[in-house]
């Protein structure tokens, strides 16, 4: 048993006011670091399924943890949506440059994400607060195959940019750009607009100025 288990298994343990609380933050620790079923985890802390399994209900029930299409645990969209709120200053360095593009941009909506092995969870957002941007709040995980997202993580670092022609929605348009950090994808930066506000023609010439944000946003992450 690694160092990292033995601490957990201790805490698993633990005598505090509420000890319920601990197990929880245990559980939350362990699926973070790729433990990925309730089996797994009750053999890593050395406790019966059924305790980890009235552990792990309560925090899908207040979406601290979901699970993925095969059913493996995943942190869940509550705890990203409150990682978002008080991030600190690298979220809102992140939030200036959303900013800044829903400034010159005012008819599309901006997002800023990241993504794992499920799906790209929404950390930011800035911009026209309608359509589209009404169905995708903040915390939000979008699936890795949506649309210029999927593109950009289906080429990986390699692509400056994506566009999306009403591919994962009818009459929506998007363009998405990699923030790229030591060679991975860090996050994402998208924006999002109707047919009638982000014509098929410009669709290039925004990537590319995305592509620009990008950078930017790789420096302040």
């Amino acid at each position: 048993m690694s160092a990292v288990e033995q601490s957990a298994v201790s805490r698993w343990r633990t005598d505090l006011p509420a000890p319920a609380v601990g197990r929880a933050f245990v559980v939350l620790e362990r699926v973070a670091a790729g433990t990925r079923s309730i089996s797994a985890l009750a053999r890593e802390l050395g406790v019966s399924k059924g305790s980890v399994h009235a552990v792990v209900r309560s925090l899908i029930g207040v979406d601290a943890l979901a699970t993925a299409a095969d059913g493996s645990l995943r942190i869940g969209t509550k705890l990203h949506e409150l990682t978002a709120a008080g991030a600190g200053p690298d979220l809102h360095g992140v939030q200036t440059v959303l900013d800044r593009i829903a400034h010159e941009q005012p008819e599309l909506t901006c997002y800023f994400g990241v993504p794992d092995a499920d799906g790209v969870t929404i950390l930011a957002r800035a911009g026209k607060e309608s359509g589209f941007a009404q169905t995708a709040p903040v915390g939000m995980r979008l699936p890795r195959n949506a649309g210029a997202l999927g593109k950009v993580l289906l080429a990986g670092a390699r692509v400056p940019y994506a566009c999306d022609d009403q591919e994962y929605l009818q009459g929506v348009r998007a363009v998405a750009a990699p923030v790229v950090r030591a060679g991975r994808i860090a996050g994402m930066v998208w924006v999002v607009g109707g047919v009638g506000m982000l014509h098929k023609q410009e669709m290039s010439a925004l990537g590319e100025w995305l592509r620009g944000a990008a950078a930017e946003l790789a420096e302040r992450l």
